[in-house]
């Protein structure tokens, strides 16, 4: 019944948004208007179901109210659509005419897909893996769906935005995780789209747009985070998706039968996609903010001396913000009535926020700091997964500085006329800004680079198209060797290296991938139980979703969570006991991994801590390849996994 209603609402939300695509005559921006007005409506009405949530008390964030709730959606759309047909007003084409795609974008989307299947394969042999997906993507999309609502559950990631978990709380309806870790998939084929169009938008020929497609596809970064459920790759295409209509929007008002409706839908579009990016990661707000500001900079610039040219920028920058606003302002306002601070965990104070802490994190990815420069360049990792730290791919290597300065020179090229200089501008202001707002970030990671290094592969579209003969031919043979060399390294690392988030191509279970007791699985749902941290490493924190269980699962918690008031590290195990009580705690849970099995403070009190589990045994690769720790937080190479599990015994003796 799960999986029937999942279908049901995802089949409705491209019901409700497919009259959309009448609207434009590109297919190009047919599709991913539709990609993103099918994402924003998920998230707006699960919002809206956790508002009501929130308002009454009610367990309303569920399959049922949901699929009500698109179902409603669709129907008024559709029931607008009648009522205009019947008066003979509708307008356009076919919702999305099916025609032929031409042979070169084909070719690009059938090579990459056909690389990205075994990303596929991959994805679906081993149950979700990767730090931040265990430690809190995953467990917070688990906690609504056990809650039925929006709430603030944890402590890692809990007042991050969330749009990308609502799309993983919609697969948790079914009941079933199996395809969580695809659910970065659909984004990649989005971006992909929308890269395409931007590159017709700045004036490449058909053949030479698919370009930058192949280079996104082939990607090793997107292919590795094509396998896990985090959201960069939501962020990448969400952010090519707002370019692509910014640079549509500033077409149309450059032409000589500028619509301003025109205009304003299109700026609603690429308002809409950024805002569903900052609802998605906040390493994303200062770009967008910035990007309010080059909206209404570009408008005004283009209109240049026209009457009321200012005041209509004004507009379409607020139509833009407004579009920024509606999909994020719900965790925005959820965040600023828990704690005051509508940005937690981020400070409100920029010197804070902005490079205040040590930039020891990037040294795991580059040896020193002006490596960064060449890194996109480059495929290596140095003390992390191979997964975290893969380069852009070869092709990108190639073409990504050629493009950028033919962009340079187009963005101030007399001869291509004000429209066409402006669009080149935007991008490359764009490439820049999303640079700059990482470099001066608190997380120097690759994959937060992914957004400027996907808009960086559109210019090398124009590349291909600024040759003739001979040359384009040389061009030709060079991406095709470099999109062949970056493939073979990263089939290599995935079917010969022990990845840290790689699965094993023969397959997992459960029970041999997370060494979860089987006694997780037989608790009744809602149980609670506490994840102790038993070393001062993190790695601890990974077991939260693997504890979880059959969904909805059991609610696991840690110390220091959302409203944990008690420290079992200071009270020890007797002096905690009454808080284990009092906050309705069954269960105690501790794993150390690499360490000889220890006596712990529960086994000196069998009469409060019935010992339920307790077992050493051999860890599965993907715990011993790097995140074997000692007590003192030493990392080994290897070892075993000890697991002990105590029943917290009520004073009844129940």
């Amino acid at each position: 019944m799960g999986i029937l209603t999942v279908t049901l609402t995802i089949g409705l939300l491209f019901c409700a948004v497919l009259p959309v695509a009448r609207l434009w005559r590109s297919r190009a921006a047919a599709i991913v208007a539709v990609g993103v007005f099918a994402f924003g409506l998920l998230v707006l009405a699960v919002q809206f179901l956790g508002i009501i949530s929130a308002a009454t008390g009610a367990r309303a964030v569920a399959p049922l109210p949901l699929l009500v709730t698109v179902a409603v959606a669709c129907a008024i759309v559709w029931a607008r659509e009648f009522l205009r047909r019947k008066r003979g007003e509708a307008r356009g084409g076919p919702v999305l005419a099916l025609r032929a795609i031409p042979a070169w974008p084909s070719a690009a989307a059938g090579a990459g897909a056909a690389f990205l299947s075994v990303a596929v394969s991959s994805a679906l042999s081993a149950p979700p893996r990767g730090w931040d997906v265990l430690t809190y993507h995953l467990p917070r999309a688990a906690a609504w769906l056990l809650h039925g609502d929006l709430g603030v559950y944890g402590s890692t990631g809990a007042f991050y935005p969330g749009n990308a978990q609502l799309a993983i709380l919609l697969l948790f309806f079914s009941g079933s995780d199996l395809l969580v870790s695809l659910v970065q998939l659909p984004f990649v084929l989005l971006g992909a789209v929308a890269l395409y169009g931007l590159a017709r938008q700045l004036g490449a020929s058909t053949t030479s747009s698919s370009v930058p497609v192949l280079i996104l596809l082939t990607s090793p970064i997107v292919f590795f985070q094509t396998t896990i459920a985090k959201d960069d790759l939501v962020v990448t295409a969400l952010v090519a998706a707002f370019l692509f209509f910014l640079v549509r929007s500033l077409g149309v008002a450059g032409s000589e039968t500028a619509s301003g409706r025109r205009v304003a839908a299109e700026s609603a579009v690429a308002g809409l996609a950024l805002g569903l990016a900052v609802g998605t990661k906040y390493s994303i707000l200062p770009f967008a903010i910035v990007s309010v500001a080059v909206v209404f900079g570009a408008h005004a610039w283009l209109a240049g001396r026209e009457r009321c040219a200012t005041g209509r920028a004004a507009l379409v920058a607020g139509i833009f913000a407004l579009g920024v606003v509606l999909p994020s302002a719900f965790w925005l306002i959820r965040n600023l009535a828990v704690t005051g601070n509508p940005i937690e965990p981020l400070s409100l104070s920029l010197a804070e926020w902005a490079g205040s802490s040590g930039l020891e994190q990037e040294f795991q990815f580059v040896p020193t700091r002006g490596s960064w420069w060449v890194f996109p360049m480059i495929d290596r990792h140095l003390k992390t997964s191979y997964s975290g730290s893969a380069g852009f791919g070869a092709a990108f290597a190639a073409f990504a500085l050629p493009g950028f300065a033919l962009l340079v020179w187009r963005a101030s090229a007399r001869n291509l006329g004000r429209t066409l200089r402006t669009k080149n501008a935007v991008v490359l202001a764009s490439i820049v800004l999303v640079v700059v707002a990482w470099w001066f970030g608190k997380h120097h990671l690759p994959r937060f680079l992914l957004p400027a290094m996907a808009l960086a592969t559109v210019p090398a579209a124009l590349v291909f198209d600024s040759v003739r003969g001979r040359a384009r031919a040389v061009l030709c043979v060079v991406l095709a060797v470099a999109v062949l060399f970056s493939a073979a390294e990263t089939l290599r690392v995935a079917f010969l290296d022990d990845d840290v988030t790689w699965s094993h191509h023969r397959g997992a279970s459960r029970e041999e991938f997370y060494h979860v007791p089987d006694v997780i699985y037989e608790l009744p749902v809602g149980t609670r139980i506490l994840l102790l941290q038993p070393t001062v490493h993190n790695y601890y924190q990974t077991f939260r979703y693997p504890l979880i269980g059959s969904l909805p699962g059991n609610e696991v918690l840690m110390e220091e969570d959302v409203g944990i008031g008690f420290d079992i590290k200071n009270e020890g195990a007797l002096g905690a006991y009454r808080d284990l009580i009092d906050a309705d705690i069954e269960y105690v849970f501790m794993r150390t991994i690499g360490v000889k099995p220890y006596e712990t403070w529960f086994d000196d009190f069998p009469d409060l801590y019935e010992k339920v589990v307790d077992k050493t045994e051999r860890s599965y690769p993907w715990y011993r390849v790097s995140i074997a720790v000692t007590p003192e937080g030493e990392v080994l190479g290897g070892g075993t996994v000890v697991t002990k599990m105590y029943r917290v015994i009520s004073e009844a003796g129940g």
